[in-house]
């Protein structure tokens, strides 16, 4: 396999093109108000495949609207606090969501349909950076900060099951 090696800068542009979903539209680091109307959308009709190690896709009416990547399904290390958390996903990044459907609370109910399909998994774990506007949405959804690096702005966010 063919390594490609870029620099910081290349992977925030990376990351501002394809972005992240659950922006906080009060968020004034929010910089992807894709969906200023707020359609409604029936979020009853959301629906993912049986979530599995990388890549894994969000459906709505049976249309893929995004996805998301799993690092890891099982036991997830705290390098940072030298904890390990059983029956626990890492999320490599946060949800690619389709512009046309953003702000409608996909993020929201990705997260409740994975613990409410998965009942052994306790806890979510990702990494958001302040400057993607991201870390407000992981926050509003109960996700609680594990580790911030001041430096950068990286967060690593806890959410539990219940939330």
């Amino acid at each position: 396999m063919k390594k490609i090696i870029i620099t910081e800068s290349q992977l925030k542009n990376i990351i501002r093109e394809t972005f992240i979903t659950g922006y906080d539209d009060d968020d004034p680091m929010n910089i992807n108000r894709q969906n200023p109307e707020k359609r409604e959308v029936d979020l009853s009709t959301l629906r993912l495949d049986n979530i599995k190690q990388g890549f894994n896709k969000i459906y709505l009416n049976d249309i893929n609207v995004g996805g998301f990547v799993i690092e890891t399904i099982g036991d997830v290390h705290d390098s940072h606090n030298h904890k390990v958390y059983k029956n626990s996903i890492f999320l490599q990044g946060g949800f690619l969501i389709d512009q046309e459907y953003r702000n409608m609370g996909i993020g929201r109910k990705v997260i409740k349909t994975i613990f409410h399909n998965n009942p052994n998994i306790e806890n979510i774990f990702l990494y958001a950076i302040e400057w993607q506007g991201a870390v407000n949405f992981w926050k509003k959804i109960g996700g609680e900060d594990m580790y911030v690096n001041p430096d950068n702005g990286l967060h690593f966010i806890k959410i539990k099951k219940g939330v």
